[in-house]
């Protein structure tokens, strides 16, 4: 086999010599954009007529000017994220002060000159010019870049963590998980003491934004104490690396950071927060009794599709209203309406001296009272099955939260959206109340699972599809009418 040729550079120039001049402008555009090439083998200016050449150089200048103007661009979107992370953080305080505090409004407060913080934007924030690292999705980042972050938060190792922006704002503010039974302190709340001859923690004001008053100056020593700690002879991060220890890279780390802490602190002392998450949980377990008994009534009855059944008897939008202490602020009212919770004899003792141990459960003023011991006959059913079967779980079974039928109705009207079936409607609120209110609807054809006779009987007082525990006493005037 013949050796093949060696091929080079006065070869190449031999052969750009036959190109005419637009294929020598291309492939001079081609070669201009390769930053690695050995120097030659880079084309030689000579060879391209002086119009092209010039072209080739105007056009490098402009890509050179594209890539500041875009690394400027870049450098403004990072500045306008932290400003918009500071807006939205503002608009959701401003949100949950309108939820939380029922007072009436007063005078915005005004911060006195001498009570402000210095603002980020005069601080080393607005100097700091290394890119914004930490700022890109976990995702975005090598594998390199994600340790050196979880480093920078939280440490590998015991020495590391002592060097680490969750160990010094913790150390900052007096938190430890082994003291004071792990709570986050804050101003007001679990405040710590500071040992003899060492200086106050500085404890955040979590009902403020990071960037605010005391909070910015936790976050601002936080992040210069950690700064101080990267030292040549004992760096934080590796050779190279060192725009992670900027204030700005070091900051945006720390701002998930605080967002935990918050959360930790909104949880062990937002009371009502504790009561509306414990009151979701028990709510949406019901909404599972209710759908499990579904399940079995139908089963029972002998519905071929149980999903639709489910689906077609029972929507969220046409509940019943859960009434609980706490949903009342009147003590007065509280009061009365335990005393009359507290007669039924569905309540033990024990329960009947806890409040909060039973909800009053009520009746939808638009709703027929046959259907509505359908639905509390569909959570009884689940609690009997649960009875019967054994559970799986070690220990006693928690017994149910009771749901008390005190004869009250409510106001609550279906999502137009969601209209019930008219066999679900009471005939004398839809003769008589039904026209006061002109964004209530319902369906008149039946569900695809529901026949003439199923809806016949589910309008049936202490009907077939009501379950004895949950069947009204009826008088003798009203059965003899």
């Amino acid at each position: 086999m013949p050796s093949q040729a060696k091929v080079g550079p006065a070869d190449i120039t031999t052969q750009l010599k036959r190109l005419s001049a637009p294929q020598r402008l291309a492939l001079g555009k081609a070669i201009a954009t390769l930053q690695d090439a050995p120097e030659d083998w880079n084309l030689d200016p000579a060879l391209l007529p002086t119009a092209q050449n010039e072209a080739i150089s105007e056009l490098k200048e402009t890509v050179d000017k594209l890539k500041d103007d875009v690394s400027a661009l870049l450098d403004r979107l990072d500045d306008l994220r932290g400003e918009l992370d500071t807006a939205h953080e503002q608009i959701l305080e401003l949100e949950q002060n309108q939820i939380t505090h029922s007072a009436p409004k007063s005078r915005a407060k005004r911060v006195r000159m001498n009570d402000a913080a210095p603002h980020p934007s005069n601080s080393d924030a607005a100097n700091d010019t290394a890119p914004r690292l930490a700022k890109k999705r976990k995702t975005a980042l090598d594998d390199t870049e994600k340790e050196i972050r979880e480093r920078l938060l939280h440490g590998w190792t015991h020495t590391e963590s002592k060097r680490t922006l969750a160990s010094t704002i913790s150390n900052l503010i007096g938190f430890d998980k082994h003291e004071n039974d792990g709570k986050m302190p804050g101003r007001g709340k679990h405040e710590p003491e500071a040992e003899e001859g060492t200086p106050a923690f500085m404890l955040p004001d979590w009902a403020k934004t990071w960037r605010e008053d005391e909070n910015y100056q936790i976050v601002d020593k936080t992040i210069k104490l950690v700064q101080s700690m990267h030292k040549p002879n004992s760096p934080l991060v590796p050779e190279g690396k060192e725009a992670w220890v900027s204030y700005n890279n070091l900051s945006d780390i720390l701002h998930s950071h605080w967002g935990q802490m918050k959360k930790q602190f909104d949880t062990e002392n937002d009371s009502k927060k504790k009561q509306q998450q414990h009151k979701w949980a028990l709510e949406g377990r019901l909404t599972e009794r209710r759908n499990t008994g579904a399940e079995l009534v139908a089963a029972e009855k002998g519905i071929t599709d149980i999903d639709q059944f489910v689906a077609d008897t029972l929507h969220e939008s046409w509940m019943p209203e859960e009434r609980a202490w706490d949903d009342e602020p009147d003590l007065e009212k509280n009061t009365a309406w335990w005393e009359e919770m507290s007669q039924s004899d569905d309540l033990s003792r024990v329960q009947k001296k806890d409040h909060t141990s039973a909800w009053e459960l009520k009746r939808p003023a638009w709703m027929s009272r046959p259907y509505f011991q359908f639905l509390s006959s569909l959570v009884r059913r689940k609690e009997l099955a649960e009875l019967e079967t054994p559970s799986s779980r070690r220990g006693k079974k928690s017994a149910p939260t009771p749901r008390i039928d005190l004869g009250n109705v409510s106001n609550l009207l279906p999502n137009p959206h969601f209209p019930p079936f008219e066999f679900m409607i009471d005939p004398a609120w839809k003769q008589s109340e039904m026209s006061k209110h002109p964004t209530f609807k319902f369906l008149k054809k039946l569900p695809a699972s529901i026949t003439a006779e199923v809806a016949a009987e589910l309008q049936e007082l202490n009907g077939p599809w009501v379950h004895p525990d949950c069947y009204d006493e009826i008088n003798e005037d009203e059965s003899s009418e």
